[in-house]
């Protein structure tokens, strides 16, 4: 590799490092400790790149953008050392926004995908009867196709 390849290729990464997104000091980076979370167990929030001794507070919306979505506030956490972390506990499982604010502005947010904590029974007996109707409804064509 010549020194000329060297240079361009050390420059490339030193601006694909700063383009990068959560790179920037003062940007805050939200990371789940389990990145699919269950509902009941309580998981831990982590913020990167805060501002220290600033205040961040935490909201949720379960199944956002939906008709049945309902909002909780996790709670608030002081920065220290530029990193932050709050626990949270799922109330409900399914898609949820979780939100990093701080006063009214909205600094960064992600959804996460929260796990049932048991198989719903609701979803058992949704799977059987399509399964009956599927081969209910095969056995009968092909039982109409063999009669003919």
């Amino acid at each position: 590799m010549s020194a000329r390849s060297r240079l361009f290729a050390i420059a490339f990464l030193c601006v694909g490092a700063f383009l990068t997104p959560g790179g920037a000091r003062g940007e805050v980076t939200l990371t789940l400790a389990d990145e699919f979370p269950e509902r009941g167990t309580p998981v831990a929030i982590l913020l990167s790149g805060c501002e220290p001794g600033t205040e961040y507070t935490i909201d949720v919306t379960y199944r956002p953008n939906s008709e049945t979505s309902f909002d909780e506030t996790v709670g608030t956490v002081v920065a220290d050392a530029y990193l932050a972390t709050i626990p949270w506990q799922p109330l409900d499982a399914g898609i949820t926004e979780v939100r990093v604010l701080h006063g009214e502005e909205k600094l960064t947010s992600r959804n996460v995908a929260v796990r049932f904590d048991r198989v719903p029974f609701s979803g058992i007996l949704v799977f059987l009867g399509a399964g009956v109707l599927l081969f209910g409804g095969a056995m009968t064509s092909m039982r109409r196709a063999l009669e003919t």
